[in-house]
């Protein structure tokens, strides 16, 4: 097997390390609503692509693996007690774990910790999808002895994210009395929280009960070569923050794991960035595609700075998919194409009862799976000969399933004159020389 030195590019500490994620993961089980992750086995797609292919999906109330970092870095702030005003913005999920924190702050006599009661202030895009804006509303405000509480003020600001992050940063630099940032992927105390669904889904593929996640991290770091670990993982991702937390669990974990951040072909500032060796920003994404809304959950113009320290030295790879690609596996999911009577269940994380609840940005790993180019399939065949399995084992995470009904069913009209997956070679990839050449040997 190959150390995990061996794909760094530098031993210097990362900004992040496994021990700030482990940390996050003991305050995160404190939270009421929280949920462990979903691992399920999809029959379907293991056949048709002669491997072992694994969905990892959110249950939690937020339909979004967002709560976590979102959870963390204001579980944290509080704990520190600084006294700030916090400030975020989002593109709809890291803002629902923002309001679901910033609600349980206020019920444990936490926010104080951040000046007022209502002292935490979210921004999102005046067109956020219905679905989410609905939960973030609703969460905003709580009940509180006998009173009705807003414990966040949202404004609504722009077209997509990035005007939205802008206006949240000048909103900031406005206050002399000090306001806080508390960004949805470059910042550290976010990408721990998002890292520790890396720990779960292991710990679950492992055969660990999701309340056992924390004994497996301990006896997994004596003895890394026993563990059951993916030769791919597919993640979701917009400003780079999840993927960087789950590539530093695989790298202190599961070193042999090559991990592929996928965002679409239409904003690849993932892509940009690897191949320019410095963040840079792209031109802006469209709302909508043909009528449908594109995948705005990860359509984020210049990735963190953060996340691309750690993908860089990672070895992180990245694929991007398609507008159409994004339409026919958002439908395929939802549509019960690959649900629970063609799936099962991994020990501990229950039933899958329905569809695969998915939004557009939550699919593009399962996507990018499915246009695997055929070198990255003869080098996972490689990788999984090496620990003695037949077939590659592969883990796609489906980051998010908040979807407004009009849009799901543009989707399906949309496959009903397009039934084959649209296949595309010619989509940007980066490949990470250290990752490549390391699987091989």
């Amino acid at each position: 097997m190959v150390d995990r030195w061996q794909k760094r590019i530098g031993n210097d500490a990362l900004p992040v390390d496994f021990d700030n994620i482990f940390n996050a993961h003991q305050r995160l089980a404190t939270l009421p609503y929280s949920a462990p992750a979903v691992v399920v086995k999809s029959i379907v797609l293991s056949s048709r692509y002669d491997a072992d292919v694994y969905f990892v999906i959110c249950t939690e109330a937020t339909k979004s693996f967002k709560w976590r970092g979102a959870g963390n870095a204001l579980l944290h702030a509080a704990e520190l007690g600084e006294g700030k005003e916090g400030v975020a913005a989002s593109a709809g999920n890291h803002a629902q774990g923002f309001v679901l924190a910033a609600g349980e702050l206020a019920r444990r006599g936490q926010l104080g910790a951040f000046k007022a009661i209502s002292a935490l202030t979210l921004v999102i895009p005046a067109n956020t999808p219905d679905a989410k804006k609905e939960k973030i509303y609703k969460n905003s405000e709580i009940e509180l002895n006998g009173q009705k509480i807003r414990v966040v003020n949202v404004i609504e600001h722009g077209t997509n994210f990035d005007e939205a992050r802008v206006f949240a940063e000048n909103y900031i630099a406005q206050d002399t009395l000090g306001r806080m940032s508390v960004p949805p992927y470059d910042y550290k105390y976010t990408i721990a929280g998002g890292g520790t669904l890396a720990i779960e889904a292991l710990a679950i593929l492992n055969q660990y009960t999701p309340d056992q996640s924390t004994q497996f991290a301990h006896t997994s770091r004596m003895d890394r070569r026993s563990i059951i670990a993916p030769d791919l993982l597919y993640v979701p991702s917009g400003g780079g923050g999840l993927v960087a937390g789950m590539a530093i669990v695989m790298d202190e974990l599961a070193p042999n794991a090559s991990v592929i951040a996928c965002e679409p072909a239409y904003v690849q500032s993932k892509y940009a960035a690897m191949t320019a060796g410095e963040t840079v920003k792209v031109d802006p994404p469209p709302s909508h595609i043909g009528g449908i809304r594109t995948a705005t959950g990860i359509s984020v113009e210049k990735m963190g700075n953060i996340p691309f320290e750690v993908m860089n030295r990672l070895g992180v790879g990245t694929q991007s998919v398609t507008h159409d690609q994004f339409s026919w596996v958002t439908n395929a999911l939802n549509r019960n194409e690959w649900g629970n009577k063609k799936g099962e269940s991994i020990k501990g994380t229950g039933d899958i009862i329905g569809g695969i609840n998915s939004e557009s940005s939550g699919s593009a790993g399962v996507a990018a799976f499915m246009n695997m180019p055929d070198a990255d399939r003869e080098m996972a065949l490689r990788k999984a000969k090496l620990v003695g399995r037949e077939k590659p084992l592969v883990m796609c995470v489906i980051t998010g399933a908040n979807i407004d009904k009009q849009d799901l069913d543009k989707m399906a009209e949309w496959v009903k004159n397009n039934p084959d997956f649209p296949r595309d070679n010619s989509v940007a990839r980066y490949v990470a020389p250290l990752r490549s050449q390391a699987a091989v040997r």
